[in-house]
């Protein structure tokens, strides 16, 4: 009989739950785009491969095993995401019952991001000064990411049309009279096949 400590065996419960069979929803799919995009920021990250497993019945949420970071489906619910770390926009739509269909809150991204970052460090591949620098950067660039992007077939023959709205977009322009300005590649089906999961150019 193998016998583990309480940790490696909250890790090996993970490691072996079952991959996530949590149905897509506009809002899991916006969740998981962002939190893509944010490990393809830094170069500590930008190689991880993303397992996501169901892991609602346990208590750890994040463990990097051999490159691969595990993932609890968790972080993909508006709601179950709010569990430990709630916040007023989380409580009003309870509240009210909406429906949210976007990813918009940036402690939840920070929370998830840390929690990959600490990962590193326990596995010797970054130091934890870093880590600080590394938020920071994501957390900013967060706020400068389009989000509900959509696009539709226009009236002229071969137009699309392509829309988009900004996190800070309404504050800003209040405060500063500052219109936020973005930009979205679009990418032909018979040519860019290869893109269609490309999310942005890290270089930017």
């Amino acid at each position: 009989m193998l016998i583990r400590t309480p940790i490696e065996h909250v890790h090996h419960r993970l490691e072996n739950a079952e991959l996530s069979t949590m149905m897509a929803t506009p809002y899991s799919d916006s969740a998981n785009r962002i939190f893509r995009a944010v490990l393809a920021l830094d170069p500590h990250t930008q190689s991880l491969a993303v397992q996501w497993k169901d892991g609602k019945s346990l208590n750890l949420d994040i463990l990097l095993k051999n490159k691969t970071i595990i993932i609890s489906d968790k972080w993909k619910s508006f709601s179950q995401s709010h569990t430990a770390v709630s916040c007023s926009y989380f409580n009003e739509t309870e509240a009210e019952g909406i429906q949210i269909e976007h990813f918009e809150c940036d402690h939840i991204l920070a929370s998830f991001h840390r929690s990959i970052l600490n990962e590193l460090c326990n596995d010797d591949t970054l130091q934890q000064r870093q880590i600080e620098s590394i938020l920071l950067d994501a957390t900013e660039k967060f706020k400068d990411m389009p989000i509900m992007v959509t696009s539709s077939v226009g009236e002229q023959e071969g137009e699309i049309i392509v829309s988009w709205s900004h996190v800070h977009s309404e504050m800003e322009y209040r405060k500063h009279g500052r219109i936020l300005k973005g930009w979205v590649s679009l990418h032909r089906e018979s040519t860019c096949t290869q893109l269609r999961e490309e999310l942005f150019c890290p270089g930017n």
